[in-house]
């Protein structure tokens, strides 16, 4: 049986705020959380919280558990309790013009190993030639990962909570 396609669609506010970070550290890989929630066809993301690795390089950034956790429980604290938005998935920067690694995939099908859910990963790639950042993405479920449709725009009324 064919996995069905994952659909992710990010809010241009969400995008924005990844391409924010991703130029503020344009020679660096920077990254984060994604917040919103599922849908029929998909994720839909609302907004993206960065959570920055002092170790980060051109090559490579480390999103660590417990600094996530902290900016996540930040983050949903300034919701209504009835809020449908909680995590969702992965996003961080690739300063080169590279979708996902090996070890991105192999990441998020770990992150994903116990859930019954998709989780998304979003890597912003820069074009070296315009300077602007495009997205290629990666839903995962239960240790298994597939490539993803990103669409940024805003939700229509079936994605909606």
């Amino acid at each position: 049986m064919k996995p069905r396609r994952c659909e992710i669609v990010v809010e241009p506010a969400g995008w924005q705020t990844i391409t924010d970070a991703a130029s503020e550290q344009s020679e660096l890989e920077t990254g984060g959380i994604l917040l919103g929630w599922r849908h029929r066809s998909g994720i839909y993301v609302c907004d993206a919280v960065e959570v920055p690795d002092r170790k980060a390089s051109r090559a490579q950034y480390v999103r660590r558990h417990s600094s996530a956790s902290e900016f996540l429980g930040r983050f949903l604290d300034t919701l209504p309790a009835e809020s449908p938005i909680g995590y969702v998935g992965e996003w961080h920067t690739h300063p080169a013009p590279q979708g996902p690694s090996r070890t991105d995939r192999r990441q998020l099908k770990r992150i994903s190993q116990h859930l019954h859910d998709d989780i998304a990963l979003i890597v912003a790639m820069r074009d070296p030639h315009s300077g602007m950042w495009g997205p290629q993405g990666l839903c995962a479920r239960a240790g298994r990962a597939r490539t993803a449709h990103i669409d940024v725009r805003p939700a229509r009324p079936e994605e909606r909570q």
